[in-house]
């Protein structure tokens, strides 16, 4: 089982998913810590990838999540979602508002506001309400 996720399954606790640019759930960082989460070799993608990517996770038993940052340097003036299973990937999807890229994220999901323990550049974390770990 992944830490942070209730033995149920069906909610997440309050711990930060970043440190580093790297995915630890469960560790404390400083308010003014940054992630860079981009990097040259990112794969722009479709709506329709990423709810394939998604759902190839779930089938795989995986969790998957997406996590949302704005500005980032590689996007500025962007906001993106980056696909996460055990920790990010290169699949991006990029959008000019917070209101259009949620409507580019697969259906089912649930979101978790950012926590001030969170990195700066978080806005939001989406996880599947169906948890594939059943």
């Amino acid at each position: 089982m992944i830490e942070g996720a209730r033995s149920d399954g069906n909610a997440f606790d309050s711990r930060p998913l970043f440190r580093n640019r790297t995915l630890l759930i469960g560790v404390r960082l400083p308010p003014d810590h940054r992630v860079r989460s981009c990097s040259v070799s990112d794969e722009t993608i479709t709506p329709e990838t990423a709810a394939t990517l998604h759902a190839e996770a779930i089938a795989r038993r995986e969790l998957p999540a997406w996590i949302v940052f704005r500005d980032e340097p590689d996007y500025p003036g962007k906001v993106i979602a980056r696909f996460v299973i055990d920790t990010p990937t290169t699949s991006v999807l990029v959008a000019d508002t917070l209101t259009e890229l949620r409507a580019m994220l697969p259906p089912r999901l649930t979101v978790t506001e950012r926590r001030s323990a969170d990195p700066l550049d978080v806005v939001e974390m989406w996880f599947d309400a169906r948890d594939g770990r059943r």
